[in-house]
């Protein structure tokens, strides 16, 4: 069984515990306090011990219970932090040994072109492709548009510009140099882009 499957049972056992101590624990404390079997430390037993010996262990439990009903709310930001440490010493697959490359800014005037270009994403191990011999010309100061169904690629040639992955085959390049020579961060610089999801916010 799943260790968050276990720790998800511990309250409701406690909360059983709870119950069951304070049900026998009076049963059982009528026997204790009868003159045969009482004896406690020089003293007679009152019923008002037995009462507040097992309130103490009731309240005990109820609360331990409490704490691992909690006890989520930590695995929650523990579970996330791990996510988020993995992320940052995941290292690149990107070859960017060649990415070196800084045209001056106003040279760049955003002609990009696909030759040939075949691509599928790394996680796919069927290495369906995605894009197959993709060739396309985007003439600097055009304004174009991709129009295909869901899952054609038209997202992908976007990832692909802004060299979120590298192509399989083929080259793009921008302003005729192919962007595996640009400087990575510096050629996500040149891109702008708005997420396809669009979210809305509601004022007052």
């Amino acid at each position: 069984m799943h260790i968050n499957h276990i720790t998800s049972l511990i309250p409701g056992i406690l909360y059983f515990l709870c119950d069951s101590t304070t049900v026998f624990g009076l049963f059982y404390g009528r026997t204790l306090v009868k003159k045969d079997y009482n004896s406690f430390r020089g003293r007679d037993l009152t019923g008002g011990d037995i009462v507040l010996t097992f309130e103490c262990i009731t309240v005990f439990l109820a609360y331990t219970a409490i704490l691992f009903n909690h006890y989520q709310y930590v695995q929650l930001p523990l579970a996330s932090s791990s996510d988020y440490f993995n992320l940052l010493e995941r290292k690149i697959e990107m070859d960017l040994s060649n990415s070196i490359e800084k045209p001056d800014i106003s040279n760049i005037k955003g002609e990009i072109k696909f030759n040939n270009v075949e691509f599928y994403y790394p996680s796919d191990s069927n290495k369906k492709l995605i894009l197959k011999g993709i060739n396309l010309d985007i003439e600097s100061g055009k304004k174009i548009a991709l129009i295909g169904d869901s899952g054609s690629g038209k997202s992908t040639i976007v990832n692909l510009i802004e060299r979120l992955y590298d192509v399989n085959s083929g080259e793009i390049l921008l302003d005729g140099l192919d962007i595996r020579k640009y400087d990575i961060r510096y050629l996500r610089n040149l891109i702008g882009y708005v997420e396809q999801d669009q979210f809305y916010l509601i004022g007052k």
